[in-house]
């Protein structure tokens, strides 16, 4: 499962945090800042980070992960995850 945080610094300019699923982990994994000129419906990348694509980014080293984006991932996870019983996982007909 992939969960994108996008954390808006102004009208035309944000940051877009990317985590992958492993388990029950969030890991981050991807970072663009965006840019929206006026007048254009499209956010442009400006510079970006992909763990998976390093050689391509232009942003060398892993950025800084503030915990304010951390929670926000945290609470994407948490929306996903249930709680219930062996009955429950065996028959999903059975309400919690």
């Amino acid at each position: 499962m992939r969960i994108e945080v996008k954390i808006e610094l102004s009208k035309e300019n944000c940051r877009v945090y990317e985590f992958n699923t492993f388990d029950l982990n969030v890991v981050f994994v991807g970072y663009r800042e965006q840019n929206k000129p006026k007048g254009k419906r499209l956010w442009k990348t400006i510079s970006f980070w992909d763990k998976y694509n390093e050689r391509d980014s232009n942003i060398k080293e892993s950025p800084f992960l503030p915990l304010e984006v951390k929670q926000k991932a945290f609470e994407e996870m948490m929306k996903v995850i249930k709680v219930m019983t062996w009955e429950q996982w065996k028959n999903p007909k059975v309400t919690p």
